[in-house]
């Protein structure tokens, strides 16, 4: 019995610390700050705690105020309260793989009251069971399928570089020394950066003044816009 009551008691403490920090992360949406948000699923955020240190350490770098938030807390909230003062929202990669289907139509409307998102790479790509999705979630915003994987299947997905035009390298505040030969975004004395790229389609005419970057995959060959 005594030992049955401990566990009650442990799992008592579980749900009070899980449902503390729902209402703090609730409550911080409140705030009339203008914070930028970075948006996880909490099912994918142990597995990939790594991708939510690195945008935690670069914004605090740069002096960016942000806040953390649950997609699923993030969608309880009315898009026009948060467009007010929350003009950023992030999506990271591997921490966004599967987002609940109401995620779209908020998204449309938080877009509508002039916020603003950042899609990365893989966010939206998957159902609940963790299939890949015939559309990502977010292409009607991005202006690209960004999941081809029905299409393709793993050929979809590769390694490549990052070419800046050197027009937009002011722009995005590329630091000299960053841009090695062919305009390929580099890290100093390490050569060009490699990167995961997926193949994309686009969704409509996209401007050539609305691309600030390309990726160029290894072989050379395949160009992909972003």
């Amino acid at each position: 019995m005594k030992k049955f009551l401990v566990f009650l008691f442990l799992i008592l403490v579980v749900i009070f610390l899980f449902s503390f920090k729902n209402l703090l992360e609730i409550y911080s949406l409140w705030g009339k700050d203008f914070a930028v948000l970075i948006v996880y699923n909490p099912n994918f955020l142990k597995e990939h705690s790594y991708i939510m240190n690195a945008y935690r350490s670069v914004l605090e770098e740069e002096g960016v105020i942000y806040k953390e938030v649950s997609i699923f807390n993030l969608i309880t909230f009315d898009p026009k309260i948060v467009a007010d003062f929350k003009k950023i929202i992030i999506f990271p990669n591997g921490l966004n793989q599967y987002l609940p289907k109401e995620a779209g139509p908020w998204v449309r409307n938080y877009l509508s009251y002039g916020g603003n998102i950042f899609v990365s790479y893989d966010a939206g790509i998957k159902d609940f069971k963790n299939e890949y999705l015939e559309k990502a979630l977010f292409s009607e915003f991005v202006g690209a399928n960004y999941i081809t994987y029905k299409k393709y299947k793993v050929s979809c997905f590769t390694l490549g570089y990052l070419y800046i035009d050197k027009t937009r390298k002011e722009f995005l505040e590329i630091p000299d020394g960053k841009l090695e030969k062919e305009n390929l975004l580099g890290g100093y004395a390490y050569g060009n950066l490699e990167c995961p790229i997926v193949r994309v389609e686009e969704e409509k005419d996209i401007k050539e003044n609305e691309i600030y970057a390309l990726t160029i995959s290894q072989d050379g060959k395949n160009i992909l816009e972003l």
